[in-house]
């Protein structure tokens, strides 16, 4: 009997102590890119960013470009990605922007560009027309 009980205790001991704890992940950026590139099309709308591509020689301190939705639908922003570097800040005044509207984006560079970056707005717009290039 004793034994057994022993056996039992063990065996609870083994399947409590290894429990896994598990935590709720961020979603990443490819997971938020792949989302909503696999809206359904009629949920998508056109989004046109005005310049695309700046210069790093032409940058100053605060700098902006424009998303235009030029779709049926209203375009809503999830998120924008600046780059990895933490080199540059972004800012926006809202996340709705109604077919035919655009809206302002902020951004600030805090310190040095050496190379190229990219600024990506995700949302539910047609994949690849999404990114603002800083060249070198």
């Amino acid at each position: 009997m004793k034994l057994r009980s022993l056996f039992y205790i063990l065996l609870s001991l083994t399947f409590f102590s290894c429990k896994k704890v598990s935590t709720v992940e961020r979603p990443t950026f490819l997971d938020k890119v792949n989302y909503y590139a696999a809206l359904d099309s009629t949920k998508r709308t056109e989004v046109v960013l005005s310049p695309r591509v700046v210069y790093i020689e032409d940058l100053l301190k605060e700098n902006f470009f424009y998303v235009k939705n030029q779709g049926t639908i209203p375009f809503i922003i999830d998120s924008i990605f600046p780059p990895n570097c933490g080199c540059i800040t972004v800012s926006y005044t809202k996340k709705r922007v109604n077919p035919n509207d655009s809206i302002k984006i902020d951004f600030f560079v805090n310190g040095e560009l050496k190379s190229s970056n990219a600024i990506v707005v995700v949302g539910n717009c047609n994949f690849g027309n999404q990114t603002f290039l800083i060249k070198n």
